[in-house]
């Protein structure tokens, strides 16, 4: 019954070691994974005066969905919004642990390689954020 269980214990450990939910990089996306659509966290540190961290810039293909992580006072409401009328699918709001937002399909043409979308994060009481999320066909 131990072996068993320690079998079963390394096994599990192999296996969460190969899923993956996103990459995320300040600067550039790196080669990513092909394959299904995949979840990208973004964690947004925020206190009750100011959201403290940046979270920079996420890299996401068209199909993959952006989870918000929060981290922070509880119910206290945390919206990101699109700046401009082609960031405008990025909407969406929680008050507890995270909430998602999916990135349509065809956010970008097929010709297109790559583009930038920005959005700004607001927490109740914090100042705003403008952080960037780029969205990749070959990522």
């Amino acid at each position: 019954m131990l072996m068993r269980m320690i079998v079963s214990l390394i096994c599990m450990m192999a296996l969460s070691a190969c899923t993956g939910f996103g990459v995320k990089s300040s600067k550039e996306c790196r080669k990513g994974p092909h394959g299904p659509p995949r979840l990208v966290p973004i964690t947004i540190v925020f206190t009750p005066g100011k959201v403290v961290e940046n979270p920079g810039q996420a890299c996401a293909r068209p199909g993959d969905t952006l989870w918000f992580k929060l981290r922070g006072p509880k119910a206290k409401l945390v919206t990101v919004e699109g700046k401009d009328v082609d960031d405008a699918w990025i909407s969406g709001s929680g008050k507890n642990k995270w909430f998602f937002v999916p990135v349509p399909v065809d956010v970008i043409p097929p010709a297109v390689p790559e583009e930038e979308f920005n959005y700004t994060i607001t927490a109740e009481g914090s100042l705003d954020l403008d952080p960037v999320v780029r969205i990749k066909h070959s990522f």
